[in-house]
């Protein structure tokens, strides 16, 4: 056999070995870690599955719940506090008062910006420290 011949067949040869083995062991490596991968999706799913569970619990528990109630007499008691601090309160109990009753602040822009209260279910919650000056 002549050296074209043997050239020939050794690129013939050669092909495979330099171009589709590595190919296949890229594939094998990656599929390997995609076993991985499909094992861990497997545990985040059983995950997600317990916490939706226990949200729909949770959501059950709170739509059974009796809500709380507001009276009259807890809503003036807070309304006198509330009025006795701004009038007469030193500043750290106006901050204390503003921290108990306002549960957010959104700025939507420099012209929007939305104060979200919250009321105090138990009226000696909104009790401002007595500083008064």
């Amino acid at each position: 056999m002549n050296a074209e011949i043997w050239a020939t067949i050794c690129t013939i040869v050669a092909t495979p070995v330099l171009f589709i083995v590595p190919g296949l062991i890229y594939t094998w490596y990656a599929l390997e870690h995609l076993t991985v991968c499909v094992e861990c999706v497997r545990q985040l799913g059983a995950k997600t599955a317990e916490l939706r569970a226990r949200r729909t619990g949770l959501e059950y528990d709170v739509l059974d719940a009796d809500p709380p109630r507001i009276t009259r007499r807890d809503l003036a008691k807070v309304r006198r506090q509330v009025a006795d601090t701004i009038a007469s309160g030193a500043p750290e109990a106006k901050k204390a008062l503003l921290q108990a009753l306002v549960a957010e602040i959104r700025v939507e822009s420099r012209k929007a910006v939305r104060p979200f209260f919250q009321f105090p279910i138990d009226a000696s919650a909104a009790e401002a420290p007595d500083q008064r000056k």
